[in-house]
């Protein structure tokens, strides 16, 4: 077992995903796991459920495109909170991760009980579960989120969205 692995049976919890996204570059069994360096362009579905009441409530379903580049990330995607009074969500957003995703954006609001334009907080724990085969193939991750979304019109309740982005990231740009 290579020295790497052994060490990391050791530790768990924030230090492990610290560790594989720092060991990438000399530990061949990670190899499909992108390093800081790499620059990947992701997509993915998404479904989040909002406590509380009325418009600011209930499920949504959406879908997210984001490209990375070192430490920054910018996505375009949007959400859908389905029903007989149904709201659109289109949104922007750009942030830094390092181990933790962190990002502000703007959506318009679309729909009979939507704000028109709103902004946002995201805050992401991105997990990789490795390829779907060998580095060629897309990294599969999934990615646990909190993301508040506040009208900028309307004193409105915050919309409090929890929920899981499942994507798929290949890398973009020219290979060494």
């Amino acid at each position: 077992m290579p020295s790497c692995a052994r060490s990391f049976t050791r530790v768990g919890g924030p230090t492990l995903t610290l560790g594989l996204m720092f060991a990438t570059h000399t530990a061949q069994a990670l190899e499909p796991i992108p390093s800081a360096t790499d620059t990947l362009f992701t997509l993915g579905p998404s479904l989040a459920y909002a406590p509380g009441d009325g418009q600011r409530s209930g499920f949504l379903a959406g879908a997210d495109a984001t490209i990375t580049a070192g430490f920054g990330w910018g996505s375009l995607g949007a959400r859908v909170r389905p029903g007989e009074t149904w709201n659109a969500y289109p949104y922007v957003e750009v942030g830094v991760w390092f181990v933790v995703n962190f990002g502000v954006g703007y959506s318009l609001g679309l729909g009979p009980d939507a704000s028109p334009q709103n902004w946002h907080w995201f805050v992401g724990l991105p997990i990789p579960l490795g390829s779907l085969g060998s580095s060629d193939h897309p990294l599969l991750f999934i990615e646990p989120y909190y993301r508040p979304t506040m009208s900028i019109d309307d004193p409105s309740p915050t919309l409090h969205e929890l929920g899981l982005l499942v994507k798929w990231a290949w890398p973009v740009g020219s290979k060494k």
